[in-house]
């Protein structure tokens, strides 16, 4: 697949990330037409263990992802995702789960426009976190570069502790042992308001 033009193999991080566990298309995140794409990585660390992760990776920054290696051959290495100050990766992110044993990031998928501003957004599950009550987090496409400096840092990293914070985003939590999260999707617009629902 690789050597294709225009096709891509992602690679994992580190051994026992479980990346791949869920991935989905994103919608269009920022506008242009092209559809970007997530990647969880549930067992990921962050410091301490499982934290989970998920990549968000746009259709314009596959070529550059590409070659963040300074290797252009088809293969992108997810590490180079949210790089920091400097990237050239300006519309992707890394989002980390808030602690560990949080496995972060079980399941995503696109939500399509829930706001109305044109650009699609999507969920990030993590059915373990809060002691398995489970939470939910609708990330707004329009938060992104406001979630990103939460942490004072611009780096492409988003850790979802701050995604509630955030105008048009949320985090949903599940009851007692609930496991809330463990299958999430768009339920299309079922109130015909003319924006997606969950």
């Amino acid at each position: 697949i690789a050597a294709q033009a225009g096709s891509y193999e992602f690679m994992g991080v580190s051994e026992n990330d479980g990346t791949g566990r869920s991935v989905s298309s994103a919608g269009d995140v920022d506008g242009n037409e092209l559809a970007d794409l997530l990647i969880s990585a549930p067992e990921a660390d962050n410091g301490d263990d499982n934290h989970g992760k998920t990549y968000l990776i746009t259709a314009a920054d596959l070529a550059k992802a590409d070659a963040a290696d300074e290797t252009v051959d088809g293969i992108i290495d997810l590490a180079n995702i949210g790089l920091g100050e400097g990237s050239q990766l300006t519309g992707s992110y890394v989002f980390v789960g808030e602690g560990a044993e949080q496995y972060a990031t079980d399941n995503v998928t696109s939500l399509g426009d829930i706001d109305g501003d044109l650009k699609d957004d999507f969920l990030i599950s993590a059915p373990r976190a809060q002691n398995n009550a489970g939470q939910t987090f609708l990330v707004s496409s329009r938060d992104l570069v406001l979630a990103d400096a939460a942490d004072e840092v611009v780096d492409g990293v988003i850790n979802l502790a701050n995604i509630a914070a955030q105008q048009h985003s949320y985090s949903l939590t599940g009851g007692e042992n609930g496991l809330s999260g463990a299958s999430v999707s768009s339920a299309g617009d079922v109130d015909k308001d003319g924006k997606e629902d969950l």
